[in-house]
């Protein structure tokens, strides 16, 4: 009986430490190299390390240890206080990493060192140091249109001084993105070196190799004198779709260029259609002041009844033609006030960053269609405005390359009704009107007319009405 008893012990005590043998990890085979930062910032500083192992399945977890004071670990960390300690979680096996430290402070010497966990014990890498400064000057800021190709996006960022007296400087500057909204792991795009001096230093980029299917935060960073300084918004960019096809016909088979800007689908020409999507005949009055100035339906002219103008600026309507809710092809529609001004505005200053500068973003450049010095055009938008001027309510033409001046299905009251504008010598976009009615503008004056693509999910028809905005700038006229 002792026999068995002794060979029955004999043998748990073998298959224990067969099975205490398969457990260990021999760390000697665990080598952590703590790497360099690859940019320095209070908010975010990236470290490499790289973690070399015989076996990838020995390493649990894996990270950098980083604080005040020599050493920092995992045991040591105690978060913010005096001798702050913290540490990052990057994976497990072996491999090469980088790891965002956040959250330091100003003016110290920060150590780190790589670690790699296993079921022994940690292994840690050398304690090396960096130095944090302060950061550059300036208030940095981010934007983005909305994203509309599949697989890249436009952004731009602007970084302002904060003194009046001053400049701002940078050395190279860029943007990070990732589907993290915490940042602990990202992606760099950096779009050039330069050393300028400024007020206002706007730079852009195309983030690419994105996937429609996910959601990006941006922020945009620049490094001067070794630190980095990143913006204090986000942005965060998520798949639209595309919208618009390339061209358009009226009834008339006038082709018509279309820009996508943003969510939005927008004639890039103006309109110049001689009938309604019905087939009803618009009367031309390009030749009679007094029948234009007295008439109660549609009507419609080409500025001084000069054929060639109505090949450059299309034709001029009233906003008895408007208001049908026919003058624009199947599918599309004269814009609301509020898609002009609010939409469009929004999209275009999220995308350049300069509010004081959206009507210039959407005139042509040059002085083919506008008069000299056609201030602040650079048609980034690709909206493509021309000077094509207006006929006010008495029936005399005005302002032919010093105004572009187009109609919104939305109305003041049943004598004027809303509009947006841009100017040869003023980079803003406008609302052109009396101040006495909200900016609006007389009914049966003739403006030019831009259509807009329904969209399905706000399926806003011509006849549409609202409060004018206010966010985009007024303009005066004396009728």
């Amino acid at each position: 009986m002792k026999k068995i008893y002794m060979f029955l012990m004999i043998l748990v005590g073998v298959l224990l430490f067969s099975s205490c043998v398969k457990e260990i990890v021999d760390d000697t085979t665990v080598k952590v190299i703590t790497g360099e930062f690859v940019s320095r910032s209070t908010d975010m500083t990236e470290c490499t390390a790289t973690i070399e192992a015989e076996n990838d399945n020995a390493v649990l977890q894996r990270g950098i240890c980083y604080g005040s004071r020599p050493l920092p670990s995992l045991e040591r960390e105690n978060g913010w206080g005096e001798g702050y300690s913290f540490s990052t979680k990057n994976g497990k096996g072996a491999g090469t990493f980088t790891a965002v430290l956040k959250n330091i402070p100003e003016n110290s010497t920060v150590h780190y060192r790589a670690y790699a966990k296993t079921k022994k014990g940690v292994v840690y890498g050398e304690d090396k140091t960096f130095e944090i400064n302060n950061k550059p000057s300036g208030v940095l800021t981010v934007y983005a249109s909305q994203w509309s190709n599949p697989e890249s996006a436009a952004v731009n960022a602007t970084l302002r001084n904060t003194n009046t007296w001053g400049n701002v400087y940078y050395q190279y500057c860029g943007f990070i993105f990732t589907t993290d909204p915490d940042f602990n792991t990202f992606e760099k795009l950096e779009t050039g070196w330069s050393y300028t001096s400024g007020t206002s230093l706007p730079f852009n980029g195309m983030l690419t190799g994105l996937n429609k299917e996910l959601t990006y935060y941006v922020k945009a960073f620049i490094i001067y004198d070794g630190m980095t300084l990143y913006s204090d918004n986000t942005v965060t960019l998520q798949y639209v779709g595309v919208v618009c096809p390339p061209t358009v016909q009226d009834i008339d088979g006038n082709t018509y260029s279309t820009v996508q800007i943003g969510s939005q689908c927008w004639m890039k020409e103006n309109l110049r259609t001689t009938r309604y999507k019905n087939g009803g005949t618009i009367t031309d009055l390009s030749n009679s002041a007094s029948m234009w100035t007295s008439t109660t339906s549609g009507a419609s002219c080409y500025y001084d009844g000069n054929a060639s103008n109505r090949t450059n600026y299309g034709l001029l309507y009233n906003y008895k033609a408007v208001e049908t809710g026919s003058l624009c092809p199947e599918g599309w529609h004269v814009p609301t006030s509020d898609e002009v001004h609010t939409t469009l505005y929004n999209t275009i200053v999220n995308a350049t960053g300069n509010s004081s500068a959206v009507g210039g973003a959407m005139k042509t450049t040059g002085t083919t269609y506008w008069n000299s010095p056609n201030t602040g055009a650079t048609n980034s938008s690709g909206f493509s405005a021309r000077g094509g001027g207006y006929r006010d309510n008495s029936g005399t033409y005005r302002e032919l390359k010093q105004t572009g001046v187009f109609w919104t299905s939305s109305n003041y009251n049943s004598t004027y009704s809303h509009d947006y504008m841009m100017s040869y010598d003023d980079a803003g976009l406008y609302r052109y009107g009396s101040s006495s009615y909200d900016y609006a503008i007389q009914r049966n004056s003739g403006l030019s007319v831009r259509c807009l693509k329904d969209n399905a999910k706000n399926d806003v028809g011509d006849k549409a009405s609202e409060p004018a905005p206010t966010n985009s700038g007024v303009r005066a006229v004396e009728e």
